[in-house]
């Protein structure tokens, strides 16, 4: 079991200070409120309609930038279906809101599902003539392929997003794929390889005068020094890209910093300064509203309690991370949580309780076919034999 990583939303809506989000979240959903009105005054032109898609589908995005993703979901999901009931040609902005979807069911452990949309997403970018959708989608399925453990198909579908990215001179895209691709070698254990990538990822973010793209790469760069146990490196580079995002105001960027920051000093045994950096990314998170940071912090907290001994707030920390993961759809985040929670009240003696975490946890991660789901079968097996079973 890890401690958790933050993870940053999309670039627009991470770089918006917390006033500017929720402002533009109250404009959205004023906007539909006002195309709701008219249509239920029989407005029902295509004009009126596009326009009531095209504000589903920026609620939508908003929605997840702040970590409803059970809202954001709903929302994209309703605006596809207004193009599905519509003659008008939306094929692009269609396109658009696939691309969402299969985030959010990806995020949400349908993986079949957002497979299954990829491929919708792959024929319809064919039809359009649209390389460029067709390079994001094929990055997009990598990802997925890579969080079920099936690094070869997400390298494969990696080298060929990138292939066509080099072709049509899409540089963003070519950094994108870099830098995934540098986690794959990075989980799989070459380090040195995923060190190149990344540093090939941050020239072309460089060259590109993407200081928000060189922030979060330098953060994935700072996280693989210090697995080498180069813990100087590390924590110098977390600082370089903590102060890019402090530059930009990018609040989201910062506080996924600050928590990767504490897990450093956690790992080091730095229990009060870990303490002090979760605290103060736990503060950032609830400012945005970001709950999915929010729940990443609060699970990192508990492992810090957890380092302590002190089973019993950290249990309490676990369960308010999970009841967030499962409000935002996070279900790899449930898995881990409930695993946790399964491990440390199968250290307090309640076997029950514990083989009622494990086999949720095993459950979800049988569904998102995780390679974690055989160490949470010895973890079952070893409550079975603590409690006599």
């Amino acid at each position: 079991m890890q401690s958790r990583k933050g993870v940053r939303s999309g670039k627009f809506w991470g770089a918006l200070k917390v006033e500017q989000k929720h402002e533009r979240l109250d404009f959205i959903q004023r906007l539909l409120l006002e195309y709701a009105f008219y249509n239920d005054n029989s407005n029902k032109s295509d004009k009126s309609l596009l326009s009531r898609i095209n504000v589903l589908h920026e609620l939508g995005i908003a929605y997840r930038s702040v970590g409803e993703l059970k809202k954001a979901k709903e929302t994209l999901e309703t605006a596809l279906q207004l193009i599905n009931e519509t003659d008008v040609d939306l094929a692009q902005v269609k396109l658009s809101i696939l691309q969402q979807l299969g985030w959010l069911y990806r995020i949400s452990g349908q993986t079949d599902k957002a497979i299954n949309l990829g491929q919708k997403l792959l024929e319809l970018a064919e039809r359009l003539g649209d390389v460029q959708n067709k390079a994001v989608t094929l990055n997009n399925l990598a990802i997925i392929f890579a969080q079920r453990g099936e690094t070869d198909n997400a390298v494969e579908l990696y080298q060929q997003s990138l292939e066509i990215t080099q072709r049509i001179g899409d540089i963003q895209g070519q950094a994108e794929n870099l830098h995934n691709l540098a986690e794959i070698y990075s989980q799989r254990g070459e380090i040195d390889r995923a060190i190149l990538l990344y540093q090939q990822s941050l020239m072309l973010k460089q060259d590109l005068g993407d200081i928000q793209g060189e922030g979060a790469t330098l953060n994935d760069l700072a996280h693989i020094f210090s697995q080498q146990g180069k813990i100087d490196k590390s924590i110098a580079l977390y600082q370089k890209s903590k102060e890019i995002f402090q530059h930009l105001g990018d609040i989201q960027g910062l506080a996924t910093t600050i928590n990767n920051l504490g897990l450093i000093y956690s790992e080091q045994g730095d229990v009060d300064t870990a303490i002090g950096l979760y605290e103060e990314a736990l503060e950032l998170a609830q400012k945005m509203g970001d709950m999915s940071l929010k729940a990443a912090t609060l699970h990192n907290l508990a492992h810090i309690h957890t380092q302590k001994g002190e089973i019993d707030s950290a249990m309490s920390l676990f369960r308010e991370s999970l009841e967030l993961e499962e409000y935002t759809g996070n279900i790899q985040g449930q898995a881990l949580t409930l695993w946790w929670l399964g491990d440390l009240a199968e250290k307090q003696g309640n076997f029950a309780c514990s083989m009622s975490y494990l086999q949720q946890s095993l459950e979800i991660l049988l569904h998102l076919k995780s390679p974690d789901a055989e160490s949470v079968k010895e973890a079952i097996a070893k409550v079975q034999e603590g409690s006599g079973d």
